[in-house]
């Protein structure tokens, strides 16, 4: 007989017996939760969204419905007090946690929710932590041993100590939807797989295409063969332009996962890619989440009177149906930091898609091999990963845990690109700027340094030579400048850029200037030209090899570079793009120390993972000193001194707001508009004792909207 699950009727009684013990507690039938929603309404409701997500992920056996039940049931227990009010607001899971632990002490608990004897420590743990991290206090005797309780259930159990953590996020999520009075149909519907959505693809494919290059019926074709591949694990490795975007979308359409997850290299990709997902899935199905996405839907809110944009809970949780992130929050979700645990489930029966991989660092390939070692078969998701300059050892190193994964390298679609034309300059890219600039006029034209300081002074002489069609991008921007400048890259005719440009810009350029970088960086960057053409008859790149310095790349790096640059320069003559991959194999051999810190870090996790029980969050005091460890320039976050007073304000208002929680987060948003990343080598400025935050701009560097934050000896 199916087991009926009644959240009011149990919460009722378990109030009532309660009240019988001396707990002073107000009628669940009346009091309010949240605002305009009683006790009893809210339980209801969070049940009611739960049960469905659970058996949308597989999560549906008998202990883990009784365990989320429970936690619907029992998490807000503490509201009930007379103390507790929704006006004022006030801690309550403590007092939840304690008038379980009554229940519990005296032998009632199993009697009065329908929950085994075993689990009564998980759900007081539980329903104790719902709003903070799975993490005990070494402090709290009680948290202790709760913790050595727990202890004996997780030990030795992997899959059910990660099921019982992703119940835990379910519940949650279904409290955060309740609480917000988002709709529950919608937020259940972003796990289905509607039937139009097949032929929206399809259309989106073939427009995108048309727009580009044509559409090609024997490229689409191959594309839709490729996505049909059998087997959960594909890698595929292609040209840059070749379409790996749609390739992406027609193994949406052929897996029909629960959720898409697509992890892409850099915040400009995102924000360029989400339009385009939202014209197939719909506005409602896809969202972004990065660190700096409250303040996008910020701007997008305040754009737009009819546009729906939900409190960035909505995204930060990855409810949509299609969430596209950074590698970043990949990571902290799937490793559990602090608070990250509430998403991790939406992962289970996915499909991830990791653009152009090779830009991972070694740090965080170690950490994915770890993570789909011990995830992959519990969670049933399926992997995609594409690139067009493709690591063995990233490949080696993955390949060991995706049991049964595919490779399909489209050599023949190298072998009949000629696209560039590559002239070697012996001399540093100012100086050719200056000597060779006015040779390609009327053309549209990329420069790339390695550095922000050689960008800007690339920047001031082709400004003075050409005036305003020249345009400026880099990673040392605050944010509301940096996405400003973004915008005016789409239609510069001349811009300047760093890294930042070699994959982030799906934008066809003639000509690259480029100084020397890694053999994998400098074919990303020949990618940006003649994008969608076949071959070119004129020299369309010119290398400048004269550096003051090899950073921000190492010494091995750069000897690598020099020992096969030859190789590939000759090969592109004679063999068209297909060199590219003989000569990315020839240079990754010789960077074989990367393979030990991938396997250093692998070892780690999954040592942290073991101590952790696969249950446990991570504590980490802030997710960005965590991601360090993953390779990531070590950077901080600061404010601009021009924007200093502007912060100031806000936080002022900040400060004001302290029990509106909307409020804070949209002025949240908008101090974060004038933040800025800045790396550990540069320590210039202060620290603002209100803000708890550095100002940066004052002293060897200074900050302005156009430039970002350059050294004052490199300012006109």
């Amino acid at each position: 007989m199916k087991e009926i699950f009644n959240a009011k009727g149990s919460l009722l009684q378990l109030v009532t017996w309660l009240k019988r013990q001396g707990a002073e507690l107000d009628d669940p039938n009346i009091k309010e939760s949240h605002k305009g929603k009683t006790l009893s309404q809210h339980v209801e409701e969070c049940w009611s969204l739960a049960k469905m997500v659970l058996e949308k992920l597989g999560l549906d056996r008998k202990e883990l419905k009784q365990i989320c039940f429970s936690l619907c049931v029992a998490h807000d227990l503490g509201k009930l007090s007379p103390k507790w009010q929704v006006k004022t607001g006030g801690r309550h899971s403590t007092l939840s946690s304690e008038l379980l632990r009554l229940a519990r002490d005296k032998g009632e608990l199993e009697k009065l929710l329908p929950l085994s004897k075993e689990y009564e420590p998980l759900l007081i743990f539980a329903t104790l932590k719902h709003h903070s991290s799975l993490f005990p206090n070494s402090s709290n005797i009680f948290e202790l041993k709760l913790d050595r309780e727990l202890s004996k259930l997780l030990t030795n159990n992997i899959r059910l100590s990660i099921d019982l953590a992703d119940v835990v996020g379910v519940f949650k999520l279904a409290d955060i939807v309740s609480a917000s009075n988002y709709p529950l149909d919608l937020v259940l519907s972003q796990f289905e797989w509607s039937d139009n959505l097949e032929g929206k693809i399809v259309s989106e494919v073939r427009r995108r295409a048309e727009q580009r290059r044509g559409f090609d019926y024997e490229r689409f074709k191959l594309q839709s063969s490729i996505a049909s591949s059998s087997g959960k694990y594909l890698m595929v490795v292609a040209p840059t332009g070749w379409g790996k975007t749609a390739l992406a979308l027609l193994r949406a359409k052929e897996t029909k996962p629960n959720k898409v997850f697509y992890i892409l290299p850099t915040i400009t990709a995102i924000k360029e890619f989400e339009q385009q997902l939202q014209e197939i899935f719909g506005q409602d199905y896809v969202g972004e989440y990065f660190f700096f996405a409250d303040v996008e839907y910020l701007v997008r809110r305040e754009a737009s009177a009819n546009e729906l944009v939900y409190p960035l809970d909505f995204y930060r949780l990855f409810v949509p149906k299609v969430v596209i992130t950074t590698i970043d929050q990949l990571l902290l979700t799937t490793l559990q930091i602090g608070k990250y645990h509430l998403r991790r489930f939406n992962l289970r029966r996915s499909l991830l898609i990791l653009d152009e991989f090779h830009l991972l660092t070694p740090e965080m390939v170690g950490a994915l091999k770890a993570i789909f070692e011990i995830l992959s078969d519990i969670y049933d998701y399926q992997v995609l990963l594409m690139t067009a300059t493709p690591s063995s050892i990233y490949v080696d190193s993955l390949k060991d845990v995706l049991g049964g994964i595919k490779f399909i390298t489209l050599k023949h679609e190298y072998e009949r690109l000629r696209r560039h034309k590559v002239e070697l300059q012996n001399k540093s890219l100012l100086d050719f700027l200056q000597e060779r600039i006015d040779n390609f006029k009327g053309k549209r034209i990329l420069v790339i340094t390695n550095t922000v300081e050689r960008a800007v002074k690339a920047y001031d002489i082709l400004r003075g030579k050409l005036g305003s069609d020249v345009r400026l991008i880099h990673g040392r921007f605050a944010y509301n400048d940096r996405a400003r400048k973004e915008d005016e890259a789409r239609e510069a005719r001349i811009l300047i850029s760093t890294q930042v440009a070699e994959v982030s810009l799906d934008i066809s350029y003639d000509i690259l200037i480029t100084e020397l970088a890694p053999i994998p960086s400098l074919i990303q960057r020949f990618g940006r030209v003649n994008r969608y053409g076949n071959k070119t008859e004129n020299t369309n790149v010119y290398i400048c090899s004269k550096l003051d310095s090899h950073k921000p790349y190492t010494d091995l790096e750069m000897l690598a570079t020099n020992e096969t640059l030859e190789k590939l320069l000759e090969g592109l003559q004679k063999r068209g793009e297909s060199i590219y991959l003989d000569v990315l194999d020839d240079y990754y051999r010789r960077l074989l120390e990367k393979q030990d810190y991938v396997d250093k870090v692998y070892e780690q996790v999954r040592k942290q993972l073991e101590n952790s029980m696969y249950f446990y969050s991570f504590y980490s005091s802030e997710p960005e000193e965590f991601l360090k460890s993953f390779g990531r320039e070590p950077s901080y976050l600061a404010v601009p001194y021009p924007y200093l007073d502007k912060v100031r304000n806000l936080k002022e208002l900040w400060d004001k707001e302290a029990k509106n929680y909307a409020a804070r987060r949209r002025l949240m948003a908008e101090m974060k508009g004038y933040f800025i990343s800045v790396p550990y080598f540069i320590r210039d400025g202060y620290l603002d004792e209100d803000l708890l935050l550095y100002v940066v701009g004052v002293k060897e560097y200074a900050y302005d909207p156009e430039r970002g934050l350059v050294r004052r000896d490199s300012t006109r």
